[in-house]
């Protein structure tokens, strides 16, 4: 196919940045490679690469990014007491407005994580959240902190070269395994009828890592069909890459299909082994090389699956107090490794998530269904989207990056989306349905 002139100025434009050093390498190589556009629909697309990485909310890392929905809004929402979004009150009467991390003479990278529990956890009262200006009073000042593109120059290449999301929501108002549940699953367990105490906190076994024999045998593992089994049944293939270390973030680990097994079980090869070369001994100082060399091996030799789950070692997963440069280089070098082999980039496409906000203020509220007839009329069915008379989600605005050979260009896509979108774009691609989401009642 000849190429038209608008694209051939675009890559001499993006191979002039690369020489003059204005693009990192690994971007202008991911944007110079084209398409493998046989079809010109989803079929194009033969793999699906998904990172979810920890706990940072949209306005505090791309809040300052022009061109999105962040800190210049030209219509912010406005709070009951007519200040604007921006203006959060504090407990003692003074209202704080976004400010930028100062990198260069503080720890500000090192932040420590601020709370980031399920909304009508212990101490919190929901009805606060009901007028957008708890922040303050519940995450400490530190919430109103963020980052700018001299911070994190390599997420704002990205966006500025490929697709970012600004209308992307964590599923779930709560902490890190519930909304990696939707992830994986498609529901954290109410749509299911599981109202345990998995469906809005942190109910993991304490086993942090790959190690299957760590395993707590008491625990009460989930029993519902996860997306993973589902792919299994219709013969697409994929896999999770992890290392001995994975900060507890892997999610089929917690159900009981993926439990108790035999290393010889292709559910343990599939969901719960570390790559090659990653071990208890090397975990404490590992720099996420062997997860890395994994996925390149597999790329190289034209075995990358259909479906890929990334899970990266505590130090890199961004998690507060990880630093954002060290997710930064993670992800520059899975791109080197995804365009290695020009072939199989040319089928990729790479989602960058984030499972929830931790404490990080964002000021785009989500919407919520009415669910009596104070809040309104809705035809929304909530079923499976209440606990325990508090509506579980949407939940804060999360990062949200896609890079594919088809994202290029710096778009933004300002749709609703949140972690069972992904499902979605895999059930449109391979033809597999999640029951598990939206819906009353699961198969």
């Amino acid at each position: 196919m000849t190429s038209s002139p608008s694209r051939r100025d675009f890559l001499k434009r993006v191979a002039a940045l690369t020489a003059a050093g204005a693009l990192p390498s690994s971007i202008g190589r991911a944007l110079a490679l084209p398409a493998n556009s046989r079809t010109g629909t989803l079929r194009d697309i033969e793999h699906v690469v998904i990172l979810m990485q920890e706990n940072r909310s949209f306005d505090h890392y791309f809040g300052a990014l022009r061109g999105v929905r962040g800190f210049g809004d030209p219509r912010p929402l406005q709070l009951r007491d007519g200040h604007p979004v921006w203006s959060q009150p504090a407990a003692d009467g003074r209202r704080l407005l976004p400010f930028a991390f100062d990198s260069q003479d503080t720890c500000a990278p090192l932040i420590k994580s601020l709370d980031h529990s399920w909304k009508a956890g212990h101490g919190q009262d929901p009805a606060r959240w009901a007028e957008y200006d708890a922040w303050v009073p519940y995450k400490g000042e530190l919430t109103m902190g963020y980052f700018q593109r001299h911070d994190i120059p390599y997420y704002h290449a990205l966006a500025d070269a490929f697709t970012i999301c600004d209308g992307y929501f964590c599923s779930l108002h709560g902490p890190t395994n519930p909304n990696r549940m939707y992830l994986f699953t498609g529901t954290s367990g109410p749509s299911v009828g599981n109202l345990g105490a998995q469906a809005v906190t942190n109910a993991d076994d304490g086993n942090w890592t790959a190690d299957m024999a760590r395993d707590k045998p008491g625990y009460a593992a989930m029993d519902w069909t996860t997306y993973a089994q589902r792919l299994q049944a219709a013969g697409v293939d994929w896999r999770v890459y992890q290392e001995y270390d994975n900060f507890g973030c892997n999610s089929l680990a917690y159900f009981s299909h993926y439990r108790d097994l035999h290393p010889g079980d292709e559910r343990y090869r599939r969901a719960r082994a570390c790559v090659p070369g990653s071990t208890a001994d090397n975990a404490a100082t590992t720099q996420a090389e062997h997860l890395i060399a994994a996925i390149a091996a597999d790329v190289q030799a034209d075995r990358l699956p259909q479906v890929s789950w990334i899970v990266p070692p505590t130090a890199y997963c961004e998690h507060p107090e990880a630093p954002p440069a060290y997710g930064e280089s993670l992800v520059a070098r899975l791109i080197d490794a995804l365009t290695a082999n020009p072939q199989v980039w040319a089928k990729t496409a790479l989602i960058i998530n984030y499972d929830e906000n931790d404490g990080f203020f964002d000021h785009v509220p989500a919407a919520l269904p009415a669910l009596d007839a104070r809040m309104g009329r809705s035809n929304v069915d909530t079923r499976g989207e209440v606990y325990e008379g508090v509506p579980m989600g949407l939940g804060i605005r999360v990062p949200m990056l896609v890079i594919s050979p088809w994202t290029r260009g710096g778009w933004v896509n300002s749709q609703v989306f949140d972690h069972t979108s992904v499902l979605r774009l895999l059930e449109r691609r391979f033809g597999v349905a999640e029951p598990n989401i939206s819906r009353g009642v699961a198969r």
